[in-house]
């Protein structure tokens, strides 16, 4: 599995010899595509859904997720996050959905925080989980949405663990869809920590500025897309079915539906990209373990 540093920047030479093949001013000059230049510490390495395989990171339920019972995928899914996270908080109308997990008996999930302005959670479940020795947490500031606040009191209280976001489901609302890739991009910016948004089978995971080598090798792992969600950028991937290698933008390029072919997918970019993968039932359960070294 990942180790812990694995979350942390690294220096993977094959990623800079590549980097440094992609990014020659000849070959660029010779194509029309823009140079990519990329600094040391503009380099990344991580595993996108290895919280699902190990320990060592911080979920947090926001309202209106698509887990539920019915879901096999998901709510096996779920018990896997919830069982191996370090810290488990929930935004607001969150718990609702918490809750209806097991009503008979709501002590099998209990959080370590809610929060949020409780215009969406039952206020008798406020009062329930309180009496459990849950702490709750009001914020009533509408400047920000309950995700980021939320997200934001998760990083203060776990920094150094990642944090995997179960967001609404896809058949809601799609203003709220947006406000939460808003929020991942805000987090990009100012956070080191990866942040994983999980909306009922696509991972989603903003991706700045640099050379980004993500580890797909657990057997989860579907379709993969790419979106240049802050205007133009110059893109140059490795790994993928459909490698791109050239600007993107909204209205001219984008990448959907593409595959890798191998367990390990490099990118680098001079902007901010989405990166999405499809969640995907595993072939057998002794795949779920395959081993991730840097």
């Amino acid at each position: 599995m990942m180790s812990r540093a694995g979350w942390k920047r690294v220096f993977p030479r094959r990623m800079l010899a590549i980097s440094a093949q992609k990014i020659s001013p000849k070959t660029a000059a010779a194509q029309n595509i823009p140079e990519i230049r990329i600094m040391e510490n503009e380099i990344f390495s991580e595993q996108p859904f290895s919280p699902i395989i190990s320990k060592g990171f911080s979920l947090l339920i926001l309202n209106g997720c698509a887990i539920n019972k019915e879901n096999l995928l998901l709510y096996s899914t779920f018990q896997k996050l919830w069982t191996q996270s370090s810290y488990r908080h929930v935004a607001d109308g969150g718990l609702n959905t918490l809750y209806d997990l097991d009503k008979e008996s709501p002590s099998v999930f209990i959080p370590h925080c809610v929060s949020g302005d409780f215009d969406s959670v039952n206020k008798e479940l406020i009062d329930e989980y309180q009496a459990y020795g849950v702490d709750i947490q009001e914020t009533p500031d509408q400047s920000q949405t309950d995700f980021e606040k939320a997200l934001r009191m998760v990083l203060e209280r776990v920094p150094e663990e990642p944090v995997f976001v179960l967001g609404t489901a896809a058949r809601g609302r799609f203003d709220h869809q947006m406000s939460q890739i808003s929020t991942m991009m805000k987090a990009s910016s100012e956070f080191q920590t990866p942040v994983y948004l999980l909306r009922d089978t696509s991972l989603m995971r903003v991706l700045k500025k640099g050379a980004h080598r993500l580890a797909l090798n657990t057997g989860y792992e579907g379709t993969i897309g790419l979106f240049p969600v802050d205007g133009k950028c110059t893109v140059r991937t490795n790994g993928l079915k459909w490698n791109v290698d050239g600007p993107m933008q909204f209205g001219e390029l984008i990448s959907s539906s593409n595959e890798k072919v191998s367990d390990e997918v490099e990118i680098i970019t001079d902007g901010t990209l989405l990166f999405t993968v499809e969640l995907v039932e595993p072939p057998s359960v002794c795949c779920q373990s395959k081993n991730f070294n840097i």
